[in-house]
């Protein structure tokens, strides 16, 4: 018996996947799914020369042909190379479908379950540089502390760079959380 190419479950899948992440996910999400999706898709067809026709699931979403896919973007790709930090968001973004594709139909669990022992590409973290106490002053001593909103806006611009609590951590203070005697 001649098996069947899996092209069209899997391209009403992406479909379906798309639309219902659209009323989960953000915009920019879904639009990074939708990319990623168009990366893998390529990939299969210039590198892998995958058609319709000749696309299984088992081979095309296999961890050999994600991880060659993973070395093409940070490589191999003519012009638009992937940082190791995008290579995992693409990855992370096609274990996302591969999981909705699972829960769609059990016969492709497998896949998901297998895409995610592929691991993350190691990342560095860029050293973050603060301000140099001249720009601190003189951005600390640009509210009019003889008003309220002045005296305000500089407490709470010193209490952010003494801190390095983020702008949303600051508005939810409340007198409670704020001990000063502590050491």
């Amino acid at each position: 018996m001649k098996r069947q190419s899996d092209s069209l479950i899997i391209s009403k899948c992406i479909s379906k996947w798309l639309n219902v992440s659209l009323k989960e996910k953000s915009v920019n999400t879904v639009n990074t799914y939708d990319h990623t999706i168009n990366l893998y898709t390529d990939f299969l067809q210039d590198v892998k020369k995958i058609t319709p026709t000749n696309f299984y699931a088992d081979n095309c979403f296999s961890v050999n042909y994600i991880s060659d896919w993973l070395d093409w973007l940070e490589s191999d790709r003519s012009g638009n190379k992937c940082s190791p930090q995008s290579c995992n968001v693409r990855l992370s973004a096609l274990r996302n479908f591969l999981k909705f594709l699972g829960n769609q139909d059990v016969k492709y669990k497998h896949l998901y379950l297998d895409a995610n022992e592929i691991p993350l590409r190691k990342t560095y973290k860029k050293p973050v540089e603060g301000f140099s106490q001249e720009a601190f002053d003189t951005l600390i001593n640009e509210p009019d502390d003889k008003t309220v909103a002045g005296y305000r806006d500089k407490v709470l611009m010193a209490l952010l760079y003494r801190t390095a609590i983020k702008i949303n951590e600051a508005l939810s203070l409340t007198i409670a959380d704020i001990h000063l005697n502590d050491k």
